[in-house]
């Protein structure tokens, strides 16, 4: 049986879907192949296949060090974000008490709050209690900003996790942590991983409070590319790192899509 012709109204939709869809893309791709041309400038189409802005980059002590601390504050900041906020979700959907729906705008707040006053606040508060710049305060705050992902991803979850699963494991005789760990962590692993994934990109692309909170010897990534580019101007390195970056995260997303489902990151 043949299918029905789409009609105008869903062709045209799907026109426009396509050059939303390219219009997204097209950036990506021109840095993506402008990281491997060969001129002195950044410039598109590409002139001459070269890895020359790669070698640059990995040649670079200051942009490599970046990464290294960007990699480890968004590491330490993803882990301390599901060790606040797992708990904090199973608070808000297991339990009622008193200032429960306070608890919970507090905890996702730093959603709606601009970076940029949040960080210059949090600079006002560590120069009032005398902390310098230090990787513990770089994290904490990091740790502010990424722990609404995995509440709200982690409460998702147990909001539709069949609670006869584990019903079942206490009427067989286990008890409350066994139920909670082999049964209840289990089947919220994926909201978990999903927040978990939120966070540790958005303590990774983070500049304002970087930019605050960060000295001469605590620099990330996206806060050095900035200030360079800021002092000299766009440089060929700068492709490279973000085609880097941009590959780095498909493979996240590729191997998160193969384990858990994409799905979790609605």
């Amino acid at each position: 049986m043949r299918r029905p012709a789409p009609s105008p109204f869903t062709l045209a939709v799907r026109a426009v879907s396509g050059a939303v869809l390219a219009f997204l893309a097209a950036p990506i791709v021109i840095v993506v192949i402008a990281s491997f041309n060969d001129a002195a400038i950044l410039s598109f189409p590409l002139q001459r296949f070269s890895l020359r802005w790669y070698v640059a980059f990995f040649q670079d002590f200051e942009l490599v060090q970046a990464l290294q601390v960007s990699l480890v504050v968004a590491a330490l900041s993803t882990v301390g974000a599901i060790l606040v906020g797992v708990p904090a979700a199973f608070a808000l959907v297991r339990y009622r008490f008193p200032g429960r729906e306070l608890v919970g705008a507090f905890l996702l707040s730093p959603l709606l709050v601009p970076l940029i006053v949040l960080g210059l606040a949090v600079l006002l508060l560590y120069a009032a209690v005398g902390i310098r710049a230090t990787l513990a305060g770089f994290v904490v705050m990091h740790v502010l900003i990424t722990t609404p992902y995995v509440v709200r991803t982690v409460m998702a979850v147990l909001v539709r996790l069949d609670a006869s699963l584990e019903e079942a494991a206490l009427s067989l005789g286990a008890d409350d942590l066994r139920t909670t760990w082999h049964v209840t962590l289990p089947l919220i692993r994926p909201g978990v991983f999903a927040g978990g994934f939120f966070a540790f990109m958005t303590s990774f692309d983070n500049v304002p409070l970087s930019i605050f909170l960060g000295s001469s010897k605590l620099v990330t990534l996206p806060v050095k590319i900035y200030s360079q580019v800021e002092a000299y101007g766009i440089d060929p390195v700068f492709a490279a790192v973000s085609t880097l970056v941009i590959a780095g995260t498909l493979v996240v997303m590729v191997a998160f899509d193969r384990y858990v489902g994409l799905d979790y990151l609605r």
